[in-house]
């Protein structure tokens, strides 16, 4: 029992022994590793300082030189030269001296080496492990050498976990390539702040000389407008710029050429602008015809060269303005070639055709800056509007726009620049005037059982009259109303003065003494769709009493009744035809010759067709309502030639002019009708008729023509 008790002792002595040797490995090779580990970051640490105390020196430099040694900065060839140079040695040294470090382990012999270095006492076991550990499988049967194995093993791991890792890694050069690198940085610092230049301007052209920067100056320029753009032909362009840093006496500049040459160099002072001292400004040319290159210079500032692209102007060309009037105007349509200015009657239709210079988008007539705007149709390059001339609703003797000018808008959005202003009149259609002939004076008593004439005229002053009516009215209500002249919408209108006539009978009208009527006359010219519309004044008239019996007017109706007790002149006398039968001499002179015929154009005159078409209109118009002059004086004609006739037979002495006379002749006054017989009258008749007018001339008329019926019954008896 006993041998069966210790004979299982043995492996477990040997496993713990193992266990125990394996242990020891352990903490040695870590620690080995943690000291490789922390000499690595301590070799990569004092090589990147080292690179960065070449860069910020190499920097520094550059720095002082691209600001001192080149007054205008470095030229581009020396500052891409000194890139690649700086370049080139920061990727020779990172990847030879610091890139093994990153990429790779430190060795555990390199790391034992330096460890028994820093702790003397080890006397190389640690290393002496490393080296005995791979021959371990030789002396594993030895039991002698797998004692001083096992023995050197654990002096080394003693030794190696007592010993501080600070103490083993050197340090020094880390902290004496950072002193430098601190005072490169300081020395550049201090250079930043009392360099007069901005020197992070001229390090950023060092790092970076692809990148267009000016150099670092003392004056600096910023904020420069519009830099490079690009403007329309013709345009005024202003430079503007900020300038810092500027003594007293040291004013900016505009420094430019043009691409035709006809500008080279040339300079044009900065102004102050605005109330900012800092922000100057100059109009670079009055019109900008070329591309133009430029640049501002201040003191010892300049900035590179600003280029401005000129694009043709979007321009609209006139080449032709369409006139077409009214049709009732009946003018033929007129095309102004040359011009746009516009001077036409109102209602006329006018077209614009236009050419553009560039493709454009979209055009229009914009009429009286944007009071109205119309727009414009294309046909290629050609584009076309329509509008047409109208009076003004607030101002009826101007017309409603004074001038119009032609815009359009190119694809980039750039429209009409200064577009050329064409001015319109618009002339209007001015209404016909309407007069009277020899009227009677305003408020006149007309006897309501007598009869006046009122003679028309009228006159369309540019196009045409179209029609003459004259209105009666009583107590602010129409009465009658007469057509005196009118031509159908076919015929042009008359451009002659028209004249007319009326036969006023107030008992006709049913109007009775004190009534008060007025009459005016309307005219209206051929103009459309409205028709223009003139007046005359107004004419009052007021109806009086009858005349008296012993007045011709008022025995005129007696005289035409049959009397039982004495019998009249058309008793006497069968051939006298009766009131109500028609003269068939007066018929026929009234056919050869209107009323309004002689009173539409003077005797030396020939007639117008107007004239013409008056006098037949007035005869037959229905719209008349009271007889015409004609069927009125008629009878009292042939009364008065048959009394006279009568009267020579007998071997009497002529009458007077007024006897024989009814009431007014034809279609005219009553003193024109007595001058018409003046030659053939006696100067006693014409005495007559000059002092009493037209109603004593019908009075005497009357009593003549019955004092010869009486005589004539006497002889006849």
């Amino acid at each position: 029992m006993a041998g069966s008790d210790t004979a299982p002792a043995i492996p477990s002595a040997t496993s713990s022994l193992r266990a125990e040797h394996d242990d020891l490995e352990r903490r040695i090779e870590e620690r080995i590793r943690r000291v490789g580990r922390r000499i690595g970051w301590v070799e990569l640490s004092w090589r990147l300082v080292i690179w960065l105390v070449g860069v910020v020196g190499f920097v520094l430099v550059l720095t002082a030189c691209d600001q001192w040694l080149f007054p205008k900065g470095m030229p581009d060839p020396l500052r891409w030269t000194a890139w690649i140079l700086l370049a080139g040695l920061s990727a020779a040294w990172l990847g030879l001296a610091v890139g093994p470090y990153l990429l790779h382990r430190i060795h555990p012999l390199f790391a034992a080496y330096v460890l028994e270095k820093a702790v003397p006492g080890l006397k190389h076991a640690v290393m002496a492990f490393l080296l005995l550990r791979e021959r371990r499988q030789d002396f594993e049967h030895d039991p002698l050498s797998k004692h001083v194995f096992l023995g050197l093993e654990q002096k080394a791991a003693a030794t190696v976990e007592t010993v501080p890792l600070d103490s083993v890694v050197d340090r020094g050069q880390v902290v004496r390539w950072a002193a430098v690198l601190t005072a490169v940085i300081a020395a550049f610092c201090l250079y930043v702040v009392l360099s007069p230049k901005n020197a992070l301007v001229s390090t950023a052209r060092v790092l970076v000389p692809w990148a267009d920067i000016a150099p670092a100056t003392r004056v600096r320029i910023e904020d420069v407008s519009p830099g490079d753009a690009e403007v329309t032909m013709g345009d005024r362009v202003a430079v503007t710029a900020g300038v810092f840093g500027l003594r007293s006496g040291e004013e900016p500049r505009l420094r430019f050429s043009t691409a035709d040459g006809q500008f080279l160099d040339q300079v044009i002072p900065l102004r102050p602008a605005g109330g900012d001292p800092s922000r100057f400004s100059a109009e670079l040319s009055p019109a900008i015809q070329c591309e133009t290159v430029y640049r501002i210079e201040a003191a010892d500032a300049e900035t590179r060269e600003f280029r401005i692209r000129v694009l043709p102007p979007v321009r609209l060309e006139l080449r032709s303005v369409d006139l077409e009037y009214p049709p009732y105007t009946r003018l033929q349509k007129k095309t102004l070639i040359g011009t746009g200015d516009i001077t036409a009657l109102e209602g006329t239709r006018v077209t614009v055709v236009a050419r553009s210079s560039v493709p454009l988008t979209a055009a229009e007539i914009d009429l009286d800056d944007g009071k109205v705007r119309v727009p414009m149709q294309q046909s290629g390059d050609v584009w076309q509007g329509r509008f047409t001339l109208k009076m003004s609703k607030k101002e009826p003797n101007a017309g409603e726009f004074a001038a119009y000018t032609l815009r359009g808008t190119d694809p980039d959005g750039r429209s009409t620049r200064d577009p050329v202003r064409f001015s319109i009149a618009t002339i209007p259609d001015r209404p016909p005037w309407a007069d009277y002939q020899d009227p009677p004076a305003d408020g006149s008593v007309i006897p309501v059982n007598a009869a006046i004439t009122l003679q028309a005229k009228a006159q369309d002053p540019d196009f045409g009259l179209r029609r003459l009516t004259l209105y009666l009215e009583k107590d602010g209500r129409s009465i009658h109303s007469k057509v005196l002249f009118e031509l159908p919408p076919s015929k042009p209108g008359s451009t002659e003065t028209v004249t007319g006539s009326f036969e006023f009978r107030p008992a006709e009208l049913k109007l009775q003494s004190g009534d008060t009527v007025f009459c005016w006359l309307e005219a209206l010219d051929n103009r459309e769709p409205t028709a223009n519309r003139g007046e005359s004044r107004r004419l009052q008239l007021v109806i009086g009493e009858a005349a008296p019996p012993d007045n011709g007017q008022a025995q005129q109706p007696n005289a035409q009744q049959p009397d039982p007790q004495q019998p009249n002149a058309q008793q006497t006398n069968p051939q006298q035809p009766k009131p109500d039968q028609p003269n068939t001499a007066a018929g026929d002179t009234a056919a050869e010759k209107s009323p309004d015929q002689a009173h539409s154009l003077p005797s030396d005159s020939p007639p117008s067709e107007a004239s013409s078409e008056t006098g037949g209109k007035n005869q037959g118009d229905p719209g008349d309502h009271s007889p015409t002059p004609d069927e009125g004086n008629e009878p009292a004609a042939s009364d008065s030639a048959q009394a006279q006739s009568q009267g020579q037979e007998m071997g009497e002495a002529p009458s007077s002019p007024g006897e024989g006379q009814a009431g007014p002749s034809d279609n005219s006054p009553p003193n024109e009708s007595t001058q018409s017989e003046k030659s053939a009258d006696s100067h006693e008749g014409q005495k007559g008729m000059e002092g009493q007018g037209t109603q004593s001339g019908s009075q005497s008329g009357d009593a003549s023509a019955g004092a010869s019926s009486a005589d004539s019954s006497d002889s006849q008896a």
